[in-house]
């Protein structure tokens, strides 16, 4: 197993992404950007979210839960998967003016689940001491090349 190198820490391919048996978060407006630049005019794409999800299931997660900042939809490329999500209810927003961290971390602290982003939750370790103590264990790093994903679970330090 190789270790890999993003955004300056390393990981190692994830063999088993469980926390618990239950449940799995998608930081979707992450996911959805995929290392986008919107200075660069690259928009957010719910295919990438679409992707990740069909990878877990592969790995044989039922609940996976994505969340969503409310404004993702305003941006989203291809907006009519990401209505099929909605619909679906695979997608939740989280209300406006409201950051899907907030969310996202509830839902990690209350299920112990993994949350498959690229957010390193900075803000929050400095306000909330469990997000200090114990975010790095639930955070699972992901790759999208060529609508092939890759993810990567196991922070070393």
């Amino acid at each position: 197993m190789g270790k890999y190198y993003i955004d300056g820490e390393v990981y190692e391919k994830a063999k088993s992404l469980k926390l618990s048996n239950d449940t799995i978060i998608l930081d979707g407006s992450n996911v959805a950007w995929n290392r986008g630049d919107r200075k660069k005019g690259d928009k957010p794409k719910a295919i990438n979210i679409q992707l990740v999800i069909d990878e877990l299931k592969k790995e044989g997660y039922k609940k996976i839960k994505v969340i969503a900042d409310a404004n993702l939809f305003h941006d989203i490329e291809d907006r009519d998967i990401f209505n099929k999500l909605k619909q679906n209810k695979i997608i939740k927003e989280v209300p406006g003016r409201t950051e899907a961290d907030e969310f996202i971390i509830k839902y990690a602290k209350e299920k112990d689940a993994r949350i498959i982003t690229l957010d390193k939750f900075k803000k929050w370790k400095e306000q909330d001491p469990w997000v200090k103590e114990y975010i790095d264990r639930h955070l699972v790093k992901f790759m999208i090349e060529d609508n092939v994903v890759k993810l990567y679970g196991l922070h070393i330090k």
